[in-house]
């Protein structure tokens, strides 16, 4: 599935641009795109939580969560 997100929000945005641009279109695409990204980073974290007592997974999962967090 790699590249199926990037490809959708490309040709989402493609049509946007095609047609007259609508501002407030565009922030709700990107605000779609964000929530899918938060989304798969939050699912990565629930799964990282399940293993416990590792240093290098709560350092990982601290920094999927960082990342979730600077999308807003």
């Amino acid at each position: 599935m790699k590249g199926k997100l990037r490809k959708e929000f490309i040709e989402q945005m493609r049509a946007i641009l095609d047609g007259d641009i609508v501002v407030e279109e565009v922030e709700d695409l990107i605000h779609d795109f964000c929530d899918e990204i938060e989304n798969r980073l939050l699912d990565i974290c629930a799964e990282l939580k399940r293993i416990k007592g590792l240093a290098e997974i709560d350092i990982i999962r601290h920094a999927v969560e960082g990342l979730a967090d600077d999308l807003w």
